[in-house]
């Protein structure tokens, strides 16, 4: 006989946790170190949820949190600003037709720009919502404090009917250096 216990009736708190790894590049052209160059991590994050079970006996689908994650697989992780979409002229159409051109200011020349083109698909562009505008401001570099906003949001969302209380999310660029973030759900 499977007895599923209601742990929020219960007065309980469940807490579950996972954790994947992807591989990615991006720019973090705000500095003017050697991150300001393409360079690329394998990526680990670490997700923790506090809520309670739900009818089916789960808070939410460990599968569902990974196919988030893995959305940004093997991609170049570009802040949506810095996309530039309209590439014009004729020789530009010519050579760049259906490739993804961004620019970031370059700081290490005053007023100059580096651009990059990429194939569509091998681009994952973090929107800069309003929620991020004002946490980070509307120039903002792909750091890791940005991607784990970004991933705490997109996990916020696949969980807005689900019995989730908090969400807690680790993303380590290396292994000594992580960002972390919390979202308390009301």
């Amino acid at each position: 006989m499977l007895v599923v216990l209601n742990a929020e009736m219960e007065g309980k708190t469940m807490k579950i946790r996972t954790e994947a790894k992807f591989s990615a590049a991006h720019v973090v052209h705000l500095t003017k170190t050697k991150c300001s160059r393409l360079h690329g991590h394998t990526w680990r994050v670490e997700v923790e949820l506090e809520g309670s079970i739900d009818r089916d006996g789960m808070m939410v689908d460990f599968g569902d949190i990974k196919k988030v994650i893995d959305e940004l697989d093997h991609k170049t992780l570009i802040p949506e600003v810095a996309i530039i979409r309209n590439v014009s002229g004729s020789l530009a159409d010519q050579v760049f037709k259906g490739q993804t051109m961004v620019s970031f200011p370059d700081p290490a020349i005053p007023g100059a720009e580096k651009v990059y083109m990429f194939p569509p698909e091998d681009v994952y562009a973090i929107p800069n919502t309003p929620e991020m505008r004002n946490r980070f401001g509307t120039d903002v570099s792909c750091t890791a404090e940005f991607i784990a906003e970004h991933l705490i949001d997109k996990i916020a969302e696949i969980t807005v009917k689900k019995p989730v209380k908090n969400i807690f999310i680790r993303v380590w660029e290396s292994e000594t250096s992580y960002a972390e973030a919390s979202f308390p759900k009301m």
